[in-house]
């Protein structure tokens, strides 16, 4: 093979270029050990990443892509809301990597929320609410925040549990004891109610609450003073406390009612108020709901302020209507018990018993004004809604007495008198009623003198006898009406001229219409 003078130059440079690499590749290499040195000089320390945070919780676990990883997973479903495919990798992040970042629970709080406030299984939703409090107070160990664990745990009892308050009452309280100046201001306002009913439940001694009102406005104070990142919050917050200060004179006042012992202290201590404000309906309902706690029913007080609630509150209950109703009626204030009656009785246009009580009340008023028309028509109307024979009677009789006095309707008093008679077996007063009605029959049933008109008193007697005997309360009553109008019987003669003898049987005429017996003079 020929080389060309290219060929030749191609060649040389081949070789030189073969050789200069060769140099290169000796000196690079001889500099290998010294470039080692340099190199660990020259180049930057790889930094040393602390694998727990400053409250020494795990930033990343065991395994630290694994970790970086679920965070990621779980993110995405999140802000998906779908929770489901977020949990798994939520969990792993929470128990493994609890201080890799705070979003780890805010976001597992968000979450379980929801789903106990759509959980209606409640075992589940038990199970649900323990990993709420799990995530609350890990938070609270691994990111410094104890004490806005306790108040939010308690925030999260008092909203899913009732009668837990002492529970919630304990975890503020120590909440303020770890925080102090830091304490969240959201827990002051419940905190300092929960307290407050306590004072007035005689639990805890009024001292407590001016203690706490005073250190909750100074923490709300040094963090407005000192400008801190809340300092709108604790500036509501103080507001709030601020509402709380009138209840200490409430407290202060609250000692003076738990001292009321008897009638004396409890009109000692209600009535300056009363004074003070006469129509303030809740000093008039505590006033009398206190005397009648120390039995003082029978006390003037009670009644005039029941009277006095009746006046001024149109929502009063039916029940306190009827009862002043009553009040008056004992008093013998006979308008204003009706006033009383007439509207409890609109009142109680569902139960026709309490009506008939009250119609029958009303009658009894009308009849003590001889307003005899209304007092008959009110009985008529209360007969039906009473059950007691021994009131219906009562009422039988008002409507009898009714009907011989004012209407002179002699046979229908007779018949109630008879009817109330039947509804009280061993009651002497129809028996009397009766007796009166043939007694003044003289002259219904003749002149008013001579043997028709005499003849009636043997039926009288025939009903005061009635009335003794079954009725010994009447029976002194009975006796003189029975003295009395013997003396009117016809005389022998005229009964022998008539054909009769003492001892046999007669039958009174007229509207009478009885059988008696012949009793001579």
């Amino acid at each position: 093979m020929k080389f060309t003078k290219i060929s030749a130059w191609l060649l040389i440079l081949g070789v030189f270029f073969l050789l200069s690499e060769s140099c290169v590749a000796q000196k690079k290499g001889k500099k290998k050990k010294k470039g080692k040195v340099e190199e660990v000089v020259k180049e930057e320390p790889k930094e040393e990443v602390n694998p727990f945070n400053e409250f020494g919780c795990a930033r990343f676990g065991d395994d630290k892509q694994k970790t970086l990883e679920s965070a990621s997973l779980y993110t995405e479903f999140y802000k998906q809301k779908d929770y489901d495919s977020a949990l798994p990798h939520w969990r792993y992040v929470f128990d493994n990597a609890p201080g890799l970042r705070q979003n780890t629970f805010v976001r597992g709080e968000n979450m379980y929320k929801e789903m106990i406030e759509a959980e209606t299984d409640e075992t589940k939703r038990e199970e649900l609410i323990a990993v709420l409090f799990e995530i609350i107070e890990k938070r609270g160990d691994c990111w410094g925040q104890k004490g806005s664990a306790l108040g939010r745990k308690a925030f999260y009892i008092a909203s899913y549990y009732e009668g837990r308050d002492q529970e919630v009452f304990d975890l503020f309280d120590e909440a303020m004891e770890v925080d102090g100046n830091n304490t969240d201001p959201e827990i002051f306002p419940p905190y300092l109610g929960l307290l407050y009913n306590k004072v007035r439940a005689g639990e805890v001694e009024k001292s407590k609450f001016d203690a706490l009102l005073q250190k909750a406005n100074g923490i709300c104070d040094h963090n407005i003073s000192n400008n801190t990142e809340n300092v709108a919050a604790y500036q509501a917050a103080k507001d709030k406390i601020g509402s709380f200060q009138g209840n200490v004179a409430t407290l202060e006042d609250l000692d003076a009612k738990n001292a009321i012992s008897d009638c004396a202290s409890c009109k000692a201590y209600y009535q300056p108020k009363l004074q003070a404000d006469p129509n303030s309906l809740d000093i008039i309902k505590s006033y009398y709901a206190t005397l009648a706690k120390f039995e003082c029913k029978k006390d003037p007080e009670y009644y005039r302020m029941i009277v006095k609630r009746a006046d001024i509150d149109p929502d009063a209950p039916r029940g306190l209507i009827y009862t002043a109703g009553n009040i008056k009626y004992k008093e013998k204030d006979y308008q204003g018990a009706k006033a009383y009656f007439n509207r409890a009785l609109t009142m109680y246009s569902d139960d026709p018993a309490t009506q008939s009580k009250i119609r029958y009340t009303l009658g009894n008023l009308a009849y003590s004004e001889k307003n005899y028309a209304e007092a008959r028509n009110l009985y008529n109307a209360a007969l039906p809604g009473i059950t007691d024979n021994e009131k219906k009677g009562k009422v039988k009789m008002k409507l009898a007495n009714i009907a011989y006095r004012n209407d002179k309707d002699f046979p229908t008093a007779r018949n109630l008198a008879e009817e109330a008679a039947a509804l009280r077996p061993n009651w002497g007063d129809p028996y009397m009623l009766i007796g009166q009605l043939y007694a003044s029959s003289g002259k219904k049933c003749g002149p008013g003198t001579g043997w028709d008109s005499q003849v009636v008193t043997w039926c009288a007697v025939d009903a005061w006898y009635k009335a003794k005997k079954v009725d010994p309360s009447v029976a002194e009553k009975a006796q003189s009406k029975i003295n009395k109008y013997s003396a009117y019987f016809p005389a022998k003669d005229v009964g022998f001229m008539k054909g009769y003898t003492n001892g046999q049987s007669y039958t009174v005429g007229c509207w009478i219409q009885r059988s008696t017996t012949v009793r001579l003079k």
